[in-house]
């Protein structure tokens, strides 16, 4: 209790759940040729928290492929793949996580990791030919040729200069 408000928990304890019941409702659903909507498929993204015998790699395919097939709001499609790609990330080791890295590239989650790790790159790059620049050519044609903003070039300064200091 704090002050007027009175909070209880209830734990929810998703070892409880068969992740295996949940994907043959889904198919057996889906075999009717009913609809899956977004409620029957927030649930996949927890099936790697809940009990079952399915192995963690099958559930995380059989989740994007889920994923990918339904009609979802993109937003939600976007939202839904992003969390069981982080509770991939955490339950399946590294060998798993490559097999399944054909499967990411295809959704629209992997296309915005590989834009945004392009747009990582580029940008070291540029902060690279901006760092060998200095005390070679101007500071306003540094700025006017890579396009970094001036406190940009000043902390590459700095870098530079604490870098020379040491050792």
């Amino acid at each position: 209790t704090e002050g007027l408000n009175t909070y209880r928990i209830h734990p929810i304890l998703m070892s409880d759940r068969n992740a295996n019941d949940l994907f043959e409702n889904l198919q057996r659903k889906k075999d009717c040729g009913e609809p899956l909507t977004k409620e029957d498929l927030v649930p996949l993204t927890l099936s790697l928290l809940m009990g079952g015998a399915m192995p963690m790699e099958d559930r995380v395919t059989q989740t994007f492929r889920y994923l990918q097939e339904e009609p979802l709001e993109k937003e939600d499609q976007r939202n839904l793949e992003a969390l069981t790609y982080a509770l991939a990330t955490k339950f399946l080791d590294q060998s798993a996580m490559k097999k399944l890295e054909g499967m990411i590239k295809m959704t629209e989650l992997g296309q915005m990791l590989y834009n945004d790790g392009l747009a990582d790159g580029i940008a070291q790059s540029i902060l690279s030919i901006a760092r060998n620049l200095l005390g070679s050519v101007s500071d306003e044609f540094i700025i006017e040729k890579t396009g970094i903003t001036p406190e940009q070039l000043q902390e590459l300064k700095e870098e530079k200069a604490s870098a020379d200091k040491v050792p």
